[in-house]
């Protein structure tokens, strides 16, 4: 049955290519071929319901001009993804012996993109972030974005989730978004999800988050 999943569906490979990218002397991985069976997650994430992990305050946009929920799976029985990740524990020197649950992202619009000026509110998360990108056909446009930032502003990002560079965020660094691949870097870098035109008003954009 297509809708029966099992552990198999979720194991990730024992191999990885790896590039290392420099970024403000700060070195960023790019990990290919993270799942062994990549399209069958995408299949279990698209009959996901979207349930939202944040607060929603009575200005949040969640649930009304767009949804941004996570669903969460214990992904830490693979000895794999073990292994994966004390190696990039290692090297950012992270002294962390907990393996993370599974958080995948889910993200999708309900209005219009607001304008090719606008970009979604770039954040900080002050952990190491490992982002797997998980939609096959999107192309390379649908990553993280990375920014320096001068502002000053504390708005909640689903409050006033859409930002310019007149809101303090220079735009210094796009990540791919290849189809099962995993961006490595420090969270404390201003970042943000790359949304484009209105392409996920027709399907759910789905990430794959971790920290250390």
């Amino acid at each position: 049955m297509d809708n029966f999943f099992t552990f198999d569906d979720f194991e990730i490979n024992s191999e990885w290519s790896v590039h290392v990218i420099p970024f403000r002397n700060i070195p960023i991985l790019y990990i290919h071929d993270i799942y062994k069976k990549p399209f069958r997650v995408y299949e279990y994430l698209k009959q996901c319901p979207i349930r939202t992990h944040k607060d929603v305050t009575k200005d949040s946009k969640n649930g009304k001009f767009f949804y941004d929920g996570q669903h969460v799976v214990d992904n830490r029985w693979d000895v794999s993804r073990v292994h994966l990740y004390d190696k990039i524990k290692e090297f950012y020197h992270v002294e962390d012996k907990d393996v993370p649950l599974s958080r995948y992202n889910q993200f999708r619009m309900i209005d219009d993109h607001p304008g090719e000026e606008m970009f979604f509110h770039p954040h900080q998360d002050n952990k190491i972030n490992c982002c797997t990108y998980l939609n096959p056909d999107v192309g390379d446009s649908a990553g993280t974005v990375l920014y320096s930032s001068e502002s000053l502003d504390d708005d909640l990002e689903h409050d006033k989730p859409w930002k310019t560079v007149d809101d303090g965020f220079r735009s210094e660094l796009s990540i791919m978004s290849k189809f099962n691949c995993m961006a490595v870097f420090p969270g404390h870098i201003h970042h943000g999800q790359n949304i484009v035109g209105n392409y996920f008003k027709e399907q759910t954009r789905f990430t794959e988050v971790v920290f250390f």
